[in-house]
């Protein structure tokens, strides 16, 4: 599963609030987000997104890590823009 994929997937859980806003956004299904956050949880061994019946949100602890790395995903979407953009003009 793509690393950069699950940390925007956490990024935009986070953003909007909820699984099914953040799919509908990327258009797939609320369980492929579902699946995305549990293997970023298991692979940092933490939980990030704290789920209720009716939201999902990052504990004042994890507001902390989410500002740092939106930001940091931000760059790296800029940078593979770029390199795609780069391989088109040939």
């Amino acid at each position: 599963m793509d690393k950069l994929k699950q940390l925007e997937t956490f990024v935009a859980v986070t953003l909007r609030g909820s699984l099914t806003a953040a799919a509908n956004a990327e258009g797939v299904a609320p369980a492929v987000i579902g699946r995305r956050l549990d293997a970023l949880e298991a692979r940092l061994g933490v939980k990030l997104i704290m789920r209720t019946i009716r939201a999902h949100y990052a504990d004042p602890r994890r507001q902390c890590f989410f500002r740092r790395l939106s930001t940091f995903v931000d760059r790296l979407i800029q940078r593979r823009g770029q390199r795609q953009c780069r391989r088109c003009e040939g």
